[in-house]
């Protein structure tokens, strides 16, 4: 089975474009040192009805290379790569890995 990388953390609502600019940045720069890899970029408004995180977003990182997965080495390229982001972060930076179904 191919693992995939799902990343998320949030970010200042007043920083997220800073923020995705970076991201976008380091995966391109994972993107060029890792034949096959695809990343993504979302993001979602935590601004919720109760009030809670009014000023914050969501932003996640999606990683996958289809028929190879996502290796420990490549896992660990990825986390070393977003020590850059931590500036952004507003709490901790969640990796789940998933097996893609096919």
């Amino acid at each position: 089975m191919a693992r995939e990388l799902f990343v998320y953390w949030r970010v200042e609502r007043a920083a997220a474009a800073q923020a995705s600019a970076a991201v976008r940045r380091m995966q391109q720069a994972l993107v060029a040192a890792h034949a096959g890899l695809l990343t993504g970029l979302y993001r979602r408004d935590d601004a919720s009805p109760d009030g809670a995180h009014p000023q914050q977003l969501t932003l996640m990182e999606v990683y996958a290379r289809p028929g190879l997965g996502i290796g420990d080495d490549i896992q660990a390229a990825i986390e070393s790569a977003a020590v850059a982001l931590a500036k952004w972060r507003r709490g901790a930076r969640h990796v789940e890995v998933f097996e893609r179904i096919d």
